[in-house]
């Protein structure tokens, strides 16, 4: 019932508005031309839309893949200051190196570090992972000199400084992985 009473209230409300709409021709014309207007707005916001969801889809494939050549990167300078620590300390302990670290997880370490240097690293991570290749190449070389029987009393140094230098990539790696988390979790 209640419906039958509704279409008969408006019933001469619509005939009134479709009488109007007749009696203007023009108005199609209008009704076309803003429909064509609404029609370019909302395919330019689409397209916006999605342009900005591509953008925000690729900068969080950046900062994953940041993330992840960071701790890479941070892996290659813990072993690296690992194996320089222990070297130094037995020639700290001793006053000549007596027991070699493991000369074949050296060589790897460097091969290792090298490889990631060759991948798209860019500022800070490249400076720390050239250090870090800097460093390997140094204990690498002492021991071979050892292997050789060669002095290396003037070589001491460059031991000690490459313990610090690797000491110091460690560092600026854990906080350039901290900023590439962060930034990762920023972009949700």
């Amino acid at each position: 019932m209640s419906f039958l009473a509704l279409s008969g209230a408006y019933g001469h409300y619509w005939a009134d508005v479709l009488g109007w709409i007749n009696a203007n021709q023009a108005l199609a014309g209008w009704v076309q031309a803003l429909g064509s207007i609404a029609a370019v707005i909302g395919t330019w916001w689409a397209t916006k839309h999605q342009i900005g969801v591509a953008e925000l889809m690729r900068k969080r494939a950046a900062a994953s893949r940041e993330v992840d050549l960071n701790r890479a990167c941070l892996k290659a300078a813990t072993t690296s200051h690992r194996l320089l620590k222990k070297y130094a300390k037995e020639y700290e302990d001793h006053g000549r190196v007596r027991q070699y670290p493991d000369r074949e997880r050296t060589e790897f370490a460097l091969d290792v570090a090298r490889t990631l240097l060759a991948k798209e690293l860019q500022g800070e991570t490249l400076i720390a992972m050239i250090d870090c290749v800097t460093c390997l190449g140094i204990l690498l070389a002492l021991m071979q000199m050892r292997e050789r029987g060669e002095s290396w009393d003037t070589e001491v140094f460059k031991l000690f400084h490459a313990r610090s230098l690797s000491g110091q990539v460690r560092w600026r790696l854990r906080k350039l992985l901290q900023g590439a988390e962060s930034e990762l979790a920023r972009l949700g």
